[in-house]
């Protein structure tokens, strides 16, 4: 499972997965490469279809006036297809050092309990 951000929205895919995004300007089987949001592994996805949402009706009315306006719209898809899914090569961190204690503050507060 990948989190990946593809035309400014966050999509959870697996290997082989297919999805629907918001259009994107590429021509049917252009590979997409992305990363992913978790791992920072590199994705490629192949673009399998270019479609049209279903239409949504919109519906302006205003009573007693006989105003009616009837607007339709269809928005544009791209079907992707997660094809390859590649390690990212990992760098080891350096270990931070550990922290050290002041030692002059703890004598200090235990000579003024005395």
């Amino acid at each position: 499972m990948a989190v990946v951000k593809i035309a400014g929205k966050q999509f959870v895919v697996a290997q082989g997965q297919i999805i629907t995004v918001p259009y994107l300007d590429l021509e049917i089987g252009k590979i997409l490469k992305t990363k992913d949001l978790l791992s920072e592994d590199q994705l490629e996805f192949e673009v399998i279809d270019q479609k049209r949402s279903e239409k949504i009706m919109v519906l302006k009315f205003r009573n007693k006036s006989r105003y009616q306006r009837l607007i339709g719209q269809r928005t544009k898809l791209t079907v992707v297809k997660n094809v390859i899914a590649q390690k990212a090569a990992k760098t080891e961190k350096a270990e931070k050092p550990a922290k050290i204690e002041k030692i002059e503050n703890k004598e200090k507060s235990s000579a003024k309990k005395s």
